[in-house]
């Protein structure tokens, strides 16, 4: 038997806790949902799993890779549009030779897989569902063979759990259309063709994890023995008062910390000292400021979610709440190198540079009226305002002044929406002949001397030698509503293009340097992702991503340098 996990990506209920990746990988006692289920798998004998991703694939792949490394072959289907449960394993036929087990990968259970196994082979099934025993004696249906009343009586409660297992025979039934669900309208069809279905019913824990309140006391039940996951072991730490403390690799906690109840600590936590904590539940890369006191929450960065009023909070003051990461002493040693050679070579360039300021002032002003310097407000990301039942958020952007030297004519900003947009889809915006730009605003363009005055922004601490550029307040503003798309809709590259809001902000780039203004929109999009997810690698991810993940080290920052100064050199992409 093989197992196929449904894993879309797409549920918001743990939302905002999973605002940056997929809820499958929500931890659970500091273990992803979706690794729980497979040891479940394993433990019944399962090797062979597909994985069916669409939102946010990379942090399922990147985590669990082929398998290997917890005892598994596991594969993957990506599918760019989600269309149903169905379509799924439409897709995937291939991959099913025989009978499978169908999971949600976003769902948790205890539920014994082996003797969910025995019994459909036992009962010769083409499929069997799963149920609790308090729905059957509820409803009246028994557990075993299915008909279409019992089937409706709880499908209409919504009470099968998206757990079933299924023959390939019952594979084959399945429709190619936009919508078509397993539980929906296979089984339906299935029952009304007269093919055997049947039902389980289980004692066992299951939970969609509709709430963070749901996702709370199943960490706190969990710790203390009252549902178990036989696949995974516990040995939390019993303190003097009582207290169950379960603590994640590499993380800190200071020795003034008092405990009370149930404690789980995730993965690079670092608790500062005086600190309080009671029936709480602290995600990785979090750090809890002096003194704070947290009681039954859920704590993840900057979000705060307390149980007692059921709501989350973005807490914005970093000394109490904040990412904390384990930060090797070669990362913070290039990380040194890297700042102090924005520092000194910025202070030395623009002292050196002080004549040619002088000149170019000069003959900016001979040129046209107008001031010297062009001050344009920019953003590495837009202000993120989003709302939930029981959560909301709001993520101010500070801006940055740009200060360059002016290459247009007084209020030509003003005419923007009339000129003709180079790229002809949006966000950026990029004018060839511009009529707006000056004589010598020309020249400072080609040789790109017009951006020399940004070294004061580097000298500041704004942004580095290396990084992505920020974007006019605009071009932000449609990035993040509008995205990336092309007119003929072959290609939508809006989630790929925000990714580029994490990015470092810098003057030296990837599209800097492969030719900047010679490049797509889509190019350009591709080419900041790329940058902003080489600025962001993970400890872990170096090995799996390779030479990219150099571009973070100095010797990554030094080459780049090279590269775009070489790009400048020979202008190529320059206006």
């Amino acid at each position: 038997m093989k197992a196929i996990i449904l894993s879309p990506g797409l549920d918001e209920s743990l939302l905002p806790f999973t605002y940056d990746f997929p809820k499958a990988m929500m931890p659970v006692v500091n273990k992803p949902i979706l690794l729980i289920t497979l040891l479940e798998l394993k433990s019944a004998g399962i090797r062979d799993v597909k994985i069916c991703l669409h939102h946010l694939p990379e942090f399922v792949d990147n985590y669990f890779k082929d398998g290997s490394n917890i005892g598994l072959n596991i594969s993957y289907s990506i599918e760019k549009e989600f269309r149903g449960s169905g379509n799924s394993l439409f897709r995937i036929k291939s991959f099913i030779t025989d009978s499978i087990i169908y999971i949600s990968g976003e769902c948790i259970s205890n539920i014994d897989f082996q003797n969910l196994a025995d019994y459909h082979r036992s009962h010769n099934a083409i499929a069997t569902l799963v149920t609790s025993n308090d729905t059957l004696r509820e409803l009246n249906v028994k557990e075993g063979l299915l008909d279409l009343n019992a089937y409706d009586k709880i499908m209409n409660e919504n009470l099968f759990y998206d757990i079933l297992i299924i023959e390939r025979a019952g594979v084959d039934q399945v429709r190619k259309e936009d919508g078509y669900k397993l539980k929906n309208h296979l089984i339906p069809d299935m029952l009304q063709t007269g093919l055997p279905v049947y039902v389980k019913g289980y004692d066992s824990y299951y939970s969609e994890l509709k709430s963070i309140d749901e996702y709370h006391d199943l960490n706190m039940k969990t710790v203390k023995g009252e549902i178990i996951f036989p696949a995974i072991k516990l040995n939390p730490e019993k303190n003097s008062s009582g207290a169950l403390i379960l603590k994640g690799k590499n993380s800190k906690v200071s020795s003034s910390v008092k405990y009370d109840g149930c404690v789980i600590i995730g993965e690079e936590v670092y608790i500062d000292e005086g600190a309080e904590l009671s029936n709480c539940v602290i995600l990785n890369n979090t750090y809890i400021g002096k003194r704070v006191e947290i009681k039954n929450s859920v704590n993840y960065h900057q979000y705060h979610y307390n149980a007692e009023i059921k709501y989350t909070t973005l807490i914005e003051d970093p000394a109490l709440f904040r990412t904390y990461h384990v930060v090797p002493f070669k990362v913070r040693l290039d990380s040194w190198l890297i700042n102090s050679t924005d520092r000194i070579v910025s202070f030395f360039a623009l002292l050196m540079l002080m004549p040619v300021f002088i000149i170019v002032a000069l003959l900016i002003k001979i040129d046209s009226k107008g001031p010297v310097f062009y001050i344009s407000k920019r953003l590495r990301s837009p202000e993120i305002s989003k709302k939930g039942s029981e959560w909301y958020i709001y993520m101010k952007e500070k801006p940055i002044k740009y200060y360059v030297f002016r290459t247009m004519y007084i209020d030509s900003d003003n005419r923007i929406q009339e000129l003709t947009n180079k790229y002809e889809t949006g966000p950026f915006r990029k004018i060839e002949n511009d009529p707006r730009v000056t004589k010598i605003g020309r020249i400072l363009r080609k040789t790109s001397i017009d951006e020399l005055p940004l070294l004061w922004n580097v000298l500041k601490g704004q942004m580095s030698l290396v990084g992505i550029w920020a974007l006019p307040t605009y071009e932000a503003e449609d990035l993040l509503h509008k995205g990336l798309k092309l007119d003929e809709g072959d290609l939508d590259l809006s989630e790929v293009a925000k990714v580029r809001f994490r990015g470092k902000l810098g003057l030296a780039g990837l599209w800097q340097a492969r030719g900047r203004s010679d490049l797509t929109a889509e190019e350009r999009a591709l080419h900041d992702t790329m940058q902003s997810v080489m600025q962001n690698i993970n400890l872990r991810d170096e090995k799996y991503l390779g030479e990219y993940s150099e571009f973070k080290t100095y010797k990554g920052y030094l080459k780049m340098l090279f590269e775009t100064f070489k790009s400048v050199v020979l202008r190529k992409g320059a206006i």
